[in-house]
């Protein structure tokens, strides 16, 4: 992650059991340049378009695309 420096948008699962929470916060301390971490809070290591979260998915990847 130290050696990103693109615009990253980093998404977790609060409920993760593959990834957790400490691993996706220091990826995202490592990251450079322009960030942004989302952080569902009821859900796993899914699909975030497929499920409940489409709405919310969508309008992430929305704004993260249209972050000046």
């Amino acid at each position: 992650a130290k050696k990103i420096n693109c615009p990253t948008l980093l998404m977790y699962g609060n409920l993760d059991k593959n990834v957790s929470r400490e691993e996706t916060d220091e990826i995202y301390r490592n990251l450079s340049g322009i960030k942004i971490k989302k952080v569902f809070e009821f859900a796993g290591h899914e699909n975030y378009l497929a499920g409940i979260y489409k709405y919310e998915w969508q309008t992430e990847i929305a704004r993260f695309l249209n972050h000046k």
